[in-house]
């Protein structure tokens, strides 16, 4: 009876695992998909770590899994509460189907700009002339280069 259990929490916690991956791959923005995240988190790994502890029964064992379960339930929360106010300061957008936006006027938020919120511009570099190529120590047709340690076309063959 105990593995039957054992294995029913076990499912259960993949299989809410998976949902919560499927939620966020598909929900809409950063927010309700940080929510299906935390879900997984928590709960799913929660059923996951109770399942295994039934199927090894030993007090040792539920010792671990009541730490880790307990540190679970304390640090994911808190992770997911400061990574999604940090979100809404910088300006990540709500879903247009959000019914309201309820920190607004509480909390400061940032605008982001379509042309700042592109990675950063890569900047075209200068095109260097030949003849100021050919100057170059080390180029083709050159100046000689002294011969460094370990440096290949200085040695004696």
């Amino acid at each position: 009876m105990t593995d039957a259990l054992a294995a029913l929490l076990l499912v259960l916690g993949a299989a809410i695992a998976l949902i919560a991956a499927i939620g966020v791959a598909r929900l809409p923005d950063a927010f309700l998909r940080m929510h299906a995240a935390t879900k997984a988190g928590v709960v799913g790994a929660g059923l996951i770590l109770i399942g295994a502890g039934l199927a090894f029964g030993s007090g040792d064992a539920w010792l671990r899994v009541g730490l880790i379960v307990l540190f679970l339930l304390v640090t994911v929360p808190l992770s997911s509460h400061a990574l999604g106010r940090a979100a809404y300061i910088g300006g990540a957008p709500l879903w247009a189907g959000s019914a309201e936006d309820a920190l607004a006027g509480v909390l400061p938020r940032h605008a982001i700009d379509d042309e700042t919120a592109s990675p950063a511009p890569v900047q075209q570099a200068a095109a260097i002339p030949a003849p100021a190529i050919a100057s170059m120590p080390g180029a083709p047709d050159g100046p000689a280069r002294p011969a460094g340690p370990g440096d290949a076309r200085g040695a004696a063959p």
